[in-house]
């Protein structure tokens, strides 16, 4: 599977960035190049609905990358895994710190499951960052990253930033080995920071050369209106059932 270099197609299934109307469920989930899948929403109904808005086969991915183990990230999955006819084709890129009983039910599945323990290649350009530190409510909380690479910029793509989307976007800059962030997009989960404090963000964004964000899910509301005020046309709206084209240079 190659999902090219320098066009990657991103449909989003599920995204609600509004945490005070949970009406309309909590999660998010991408999907790239029809192929690969990220996050898969807090249930399967709301996952389901997503690819039957887009008209994409669940037999036609093969990845699945499931960035952290909450439940707004998780739950749509095993409604994905008995959907599809041909499950043992399908990897699942798990975090190792999964827990136990998320484990035991994905590889009961009969799914090929992976547990990264760094970055590793899912497909041509593509990558996962491995686990990184972060913490949730005081409490250890790792989260993985999606990354796409054209010949000199890449795109990163995360569910809650868990680790702080400043050390995410500084390690995937390492691991590129000093390629251009083209993209950011995702949930930064900076809802309880001040204004100053995302400013402070943005500067370090711009700082590190980050041309186009999509701040989204648990970024919060105030954050996104910050972030669209300082990148104007090029912070990119996301939400359900967008779609965007990244280009890559």
């Amino acid at each position: 599977m190659d999902l090219g270099k320098s066009v990657v197609d991103l449909k989003v299934l599920f995204d609600n960035p509004d945490k005070d109307d949970r009406k309309k469920g909590w999660g998010l989930s991408f999907l790239f190049n029809d192929r690969v899948l990220v996050d898969t929403a807090e249930n399967g109904e709301r996952l389901m609905a997503g690819f039957r808005h887009f008209g994409v086969q669940v037999e036609d991915i093969r990845d699945v990358i499931i960035t952290h183990d909450h439940w707004d990230h998780t739950g749509g999955l095993m409604t994905f895994l008995r959907e599809h006819p041909f499950v043992a084709d399908v990897r699942i890129w798990l975090p190792p710190s999964s827990s136990p009983q998320l484990k035991t039910t994905v590889e009961s599945s009969g799914a090929d499951v992976v547990y990264p323990d760094g970055p590793e290649q899912v497909a041509h350009g593509c990558f996962v960052t491995g686990e990184l530190p972060g913490e949730w409510c005081k409490r250890p909380m790792p989260e993985q990253a999606f990354v796409v690479t054209g010949d000199s910029e890449f795109a990163m793509f995360t569910a809650c930033a868990h680790p702080g989307i400043a050390a995410m976007l500084d390690f995937a800059i390492e691991m590129t080995g000093g390629k251009k962030p083209a993209l950011l997009a995702g949930g930064f989960h900076i809802d309880d920071k001040t204004e100053h404090e995302v400013w402070q963000l943005v500067e370090h964004f711009r700082q590190k050369g980050v041309r186009q964000v999509a701040p989204t899910h648990c970024t919060g509301l105030d954050a996104i209106e910050v972030f669209r005020e300082a990148y104007g046309a090029d912070c990119l709206t996301l939400g359900c059932f967008a779609t965007r084209q990244v280009l890559l240079g």
